[in-house]
C-alpha cells in the first residue's frame, strides 16, 4: 500500500455512490410533499412521509427523524408490515447520514427482523448489504465480510445476479482497505463485468472507480486516470453529482501525490468540494477539505491550510470519524512544521500518535516518530532527539534481535532437519538389511518346512510298505 495519508484519502472518496439533488431541489420537493400529505392515506401516505424524511436529511436531521417516526407510527397502527420495514430502514439511513451509527444499526436490525418474519428475502439481502457497508465504514471488516457473504449466499439461492454484483463490489472495498489488493482487483473487475452484462451503467462506473484505486496503488496511474476520466464523462452526461465528485477527488489525488501537478489537482478538488457542499454530506466535504489543505501546504498557503484543516476536524468530530481526526492531526503537524512552529507541530504529531494507538489505527507510528525527530533537530533539542532515537534504536534492535533469533532458530531447524534426514537414510539402509534377512529367514524356514514334509511323506510311505517287504522275505 502507498503512504497511509494517500490510501486513506483515496478510500474515503469511494464510499457509497448515490445520485443526489441540489439543495433548492430538495426544498421544492419538501414543499410539494407537505402540500399533498393531508390528502393521502394508506401506503401512499407512508411513501410520501418516507420521501419527506429523506428530503429533510439535507436541511434538518430532527425534521428527517420526525417525519420518519411519523411514517413508522402510521405503518405500525395500520399493520403495514412491509412498509414498516421500509420505514425502519429509511430512519436508519437518516441516522447513518448524520453520523449516529449505533442508532442506525438498531433501526437496520429491527427492519431486518421484520423482513425475515414476513418473508422478504430480496429486501433482507439488500439490507444485509447496507449493514455490511456500515460495518466497513466503522472499520469492522470481519463483520462487513460476514454480511456480504450472506448476501452472496442469498443471491445464489434467489438466482439474483444484481445482489451478487453489489456484494462482490463491496467485498472488494473491504479487501482494498485491509491491503489485499489482488482480491480487491478481482472483485472490482468481476463486479464491473456483471453490472455491464445486465445494463447497470451507474454501478458499473462505481466498480470502475474502485478498480482505478487498485491500479493507482500499483502505480499504474495512466490506467487509473483512463477509468476516472471515463467515469467523469458518464457522470456529467447523467447528472450524477456524487459520482462526479468522487471521480474528481480521486483524479486530484493522483495529480497531487504522484504527478506533483498542484494547480491541476486543486482544480479537481475544488470541483469536488462545490458538488459536495451543494449536496450537504459532511464527511465527504471534510475529505475534500483535507485534500485542498494539502495543496495549500505544498504551495506555501499555510495559514489558509490550517483554517481548512480545523474546519475538517470539526466535521470529523461531529460525525465520529476517528480515522479522519487522526489524519487531520497529522496534517496539522505538517502545517506547523512548514512554518517552523516546531513546538505546536510536535503537539499535533503527539496527539496523532496517541489517538492512532488508542484506536488501533496502523501506519502512523514510524511516520510520526520521523517527523518528531526532524523537529527536535531543528529545535536543537538533542536530548529529546536522543530519547526518541533511543526508542527507535531499541525497537529496531528488538526487531534485529528477533530477526537474528529467527535466523538462528531457522539454522537449528535446518540442522535438525539434516540430522533427521541422515537418520532416515540410516533407517532406510537398516530396514533394507532387515528386509533381506527376513527374506533369507523366510526362505530357509520354508525350505526346512518343505524338507521336513518331504521326509515325513517318505517315512510314512516306508512305514506303509514295510509289512509287505517282511512277508515277501518270510515267503
Amino acid at each position: 500500500m502507498k503512504h497511509p495519508v494517500v490510501s486513506f484519502l483515496f478510500w474515503f472518496s469511494l464510499i457509497g455512490i448515490h445520485p443526489l439533488l441540489a439543495q433548492d431541489t430538495f426544498l421544492k420537493k419538501i414543499d410539494s410533499l407537505n402540500q399533498t400529505l393531508d390528502r393521502q392515506s394508506g401506503a401512499s401516505r407512508v411513501s410520501s412521509l418516507i420521501a419527506l424524511s429523506e428530503a429533510y436529511r439535507l436541511v434538518s436531521y430532527d425534521k428527517a427523524m420526525r417525519s420518519g417516526l411519523e411514517a413508522l407510527e402510521y405503518a405500525d397502527s395500520h399493520q403495514m408490515g412491509r412498509m414498516k420495514a421500509v420505514v425502519l430502514r429509511s430512519i436508519g439511513m437518516s441516522a447513518q447520514n448524520a453520523g449516529d451509527f449505533d442508532l442506525a444499526m438498531r433501526y437496520y436490525h429491527q427492519s431486518l427482523k421484520l423482513l425475515q418474519q414476513i418473508g422478504e428475502p430480496v429486501f433482507a439481502a439488500r439490507l444485509h448489504n447496507q449493514i455490511g457497508e456500515l460495518k466497513s465504514q466503522l472499520s469492522e471488516y470481519d463483520s462487513a465480510l460476514y454480511y456480504f457473504d450472506k448476501v452472496i449466499e442469498a443471491s445464489e439461492i434467489l438466482n439474483n445476479d444484481s445482489l451478487l454484483a453489489y456484494a462482490t463490489n463491496n467485498s472488494g472495498n473491504v479487501w482494498f482497505e485491509t491491503g489485499d489488493l489482488n482480491k480487491a482487483h478481482d472483485a472490482f473487475y468481476k463486479a464491473a463485468i456483471m453490472f455491464g452484462v445486465f445494463g447497470d451503467s451507474a454501478s458499473q462506473a462505481l466498480a470502475e472507480i474502485n478498480l482505478s484505486q487498485v491500479l493507482w496503488q500499483w502505480d499504474e496511474n495512466d490506467k487509473a486516470l483512463d477509468y476516472l476520466e471515463k467515469t467523469i464523462g458518464f457522470a456529467r452526461r447523467n447528472q450524477l453529482d456524487d459520482m462526479l465528485s468522487k471521480a474528481c477527488s480521486n483524479i486530484g489525488l493522483i495529480y497531487f501525490f504522484d504527478k506533483q501537478e498542484y494547480a491541476r489537482a486543486l482544480t479537481y478538488f475544488q470541483e469536488a468540494l462545490r458538488i459536495r457542499e451543494e449536496n450537504g454530506h459532511p464527511v465527504p466535504i471534510a475529505n475534500t477539505l483535507v485534500n485542498i489543505a494539502n495543496v495549500d501546504i505544498a504551495e506555501g498557503r499555510t495559514n489558509q491550510a490550517i483554517s481548512t484543516l480545523r474546519r475538517a476536524m470539526q466535521i470529523y468530530q461531529n460525525a465520529k470519524v476517528v480515522n479522519g481526526q487522526v489524519r487531520v492531526l497529522y496534517h496539522l503537524g505538517e502545517a506547523y512544521q512548514s512554518i517552523k512552529d516546531f513546538r505546536q507541530s510536535n503537539a499535533f504529531f503527539e496527539q496523532c500518535a496517541t489517538k492512532a494507538l488508542e484506536n488501533q489505527i496502523a501506519g502512523y507510528s514510524a511516520n510520526v516518530r520521523d517527523q518528531l525527530m526532524e523537529n527536535y533537530i531543528a529545535m536543537n533539542d538533542f536530548q529529546s532527539f536522543l530519547r526518541l532515537y533511543g526508542q527507535y534504536k531499541s525497537e529496531n534492535d528488538s526487531l534485529t534481535e528477533a530477526h537474528l533469533q529467527l535466523k538462528a532458530s531457522e539454522a537449528a531447524c535446518k540442522l535438525q532437519n539434516e540430522e533427521l534426514i541422515n537418520q532416515n537414510e540410516k533407517l532406510k539402509v537398516e530396514n533394507t538389511k532387515q528386509a533381506y534377512r527376513l527374506r533369507v529367514y523366510h526362505y530357509l524356514a520354508g525350505s526346512a518346512i518343505g524338507l521336513g514334509l518331504f521326509g515325513l511323506i517318505v517315512f510314512m510311505l516306508w512305514k506303509k510298505n514295510r509289512p509287505k517287504l517282511s512277508r515277501n522275505t518270510n515267503g
